[in-house]
Parts: C-alpha cells; structure tokens; sequence
C-alpha cells in the first residue's frame, strides 16, 4: 500500500519537473522580437527579426517611430520608451504599441521586459546615431543614445540574450551626455554678423583687413553657471562684462582687446 502511494508519488514529482523543464526550454527556444520603424521620407520600414537592423546608416534619415514585439506575451511583455527632441521623454509603451512622434528625431531609447519573461532573459538594444555612428550595447532598461548634441538615431538592433549569456558585443559606450557647448559669433567691418560657430572655429576674417567690432558668446550648461565676457574698444575703454548671447563691442570701433571667463 505505502510502495504503491510513494510510486504515484514519485511518478507524480517526475511529471512535474518533466513539465517544468519543457515549459522552460519551449520557453527559451522560441521567444524572439521583432521590430520596424518609421524613417523620415520612407515610412515604415519592413518588420525585422531579433538582431537585425531596422532604420537606415550612412543616408541622414532619422528614425520618428517605432514599435516592438515579442514573439509570445504569455510569459510578460516587452516595454519601451523614447526621447523625442524637442519634447522630451515619452511615456512607456508595450508590444506593438508606436513610439516616437512624426517630424521629430529621437535621441534616446530605454527598453525592458516586464513580467516572467524578466527572469529568462536580457533584452539588448543599440542604436546608430549620426555624427557618432554606433554606440555599444546597452541592457534591461539602460538609457542608450545621446544627450544635450541633439543628434538623431538612425538606426536600433535588438534582441533578446538568454539570462547569464554574454551580451552580443561591447557593453562600455552606450550613452554620451554634453553638459555644456559655447557658440559664437561676430560683426564684422563692411560684412555684418556672421553665422554661429562653435568650440575651436573661427569667427571673423583671416587676411582680409576687416575689424571685428561687436561679438556675443552663447553657453549652454546642464551645471549653474554662465559666461562673462568684455572688451576694450579703440577710443572708449573697457566696457562693462556681458554675459551669454548679449553684445560686447561697438558699432564702428575696433576691439583691441578682451576677457572672457565662466562664472
């Protein structure tokens, strides 16, 4: 009586570990994602599958939407979000759903698993942002992209990695963030005021005999702070400081020497 009780008991425990162990490797072997996006002057792209690309390199098109898919919602969901330029951050979305908006770049994604799914993998994703190029892999939720260049992604690969596996490249280089930027410019004798420039180009003219008789300067900063700059005008003096995007100098006079400094 007791053999036959611990027999059933016995085949009971190997069934469900039997079972277990399907529902686990099925699970494992057949969840993927899939993905497309809608690329300025293209529209929506074809679906791809996990790894692939989805956007476009090297043509200048940023990508204003996108959408991803698990292959089963059984086990959880996949959600994500985008930094739309702009606009700023979006609220999250799951499987299927749009994100991104039209006419506007994203600079940034995060996505996730949520839900049992969480626990058998990783999700991976990267994304090629112009003037950069591809940034490295980033995982489960990580800000991936750039921050303050407003540089657009052109591109995202994605794809799901079994917990504990290596990731599918470099993982050092997923976001980049420019916590400040000066630009300039200058009026200049017979010309006007040239274009803004930024950190290391010249403003004014080289060999052309012509004064540069006003300029301003522009800081943008994520930190507090400002810049605070004055000159010395032929026939005037020191002028009192300025500071980001006012004017220093006078119409018709020539700067024979100036000061600049961060506050």
């Amino acid at each position: 009586m007791v053999g036959d009780i611990m027999k059933k008991v016995y085949k009971f425990v190997f069934l469900f570990f039997l079972f277990f162990h399907l529902s686990y490797v099925y699970a494992e072997e057949e969840q993927y994602v899939t993905y497309s996006s809608n690329v300025q002057g293209h529209g929506w792209m074809s679906t791809v599958s996990s790894s692939e690309i989805t956007g476009t390199v090297g043509k200048g098109k940023k990508i204003e939407q996108y959408r991803i898919n698990l292959s089963s919602n059984e086990l959880g969901q996949i959600m994500y979000r985008s930094y739309v330029g702009d606009i700023g951050w979006s609220d999250y979305v799951s499987s299927g759903e749009v994100s991104g908006s039209v006419g506007h770049r994203i600079e940034m994604i995060q996505i996730k698993l949520d839900g049992d799914i969480s626990n058998l993998y990783d999700i991976y994703y990267r994304v090629h942002v112009c003037n950069i190029g591809w940034l490295d892999w980033a995982k489960n939720d990580e800000v991936t992209g750039t921050d303050g260049y407003a540089y657009q992604i052109e591109a995202i690969q994605i794809k799901l990695v079994k917990k504990g596996s290596s990731a599918p490249g470099k993982t050092s280089d997923i976001y980049r963030e420019k916590t400040f930027e000066f630009s300039y410019s200058s009026r200049i004798q017979g010309i006007g005021w040239t274009n803004n420039v930024s950190s290391n180009e010249i403003t004014g003219t080289v060999g052309k005999g012509k004064r540069i008789e006003q300029y301003k300067v522009n800081f943008f900063s994520k930190v507090s702070g400002n810049v605070m700059y004055r000159s010395y005008v032929g026939d005037v003096g020191w002028s009192d400081y300025v500071s980001s995007g006012e004017v220093s100098g006078s119409v018709g006079h020539r700067i024979e020497m100036i000061q600049i400094k961060l506050d």
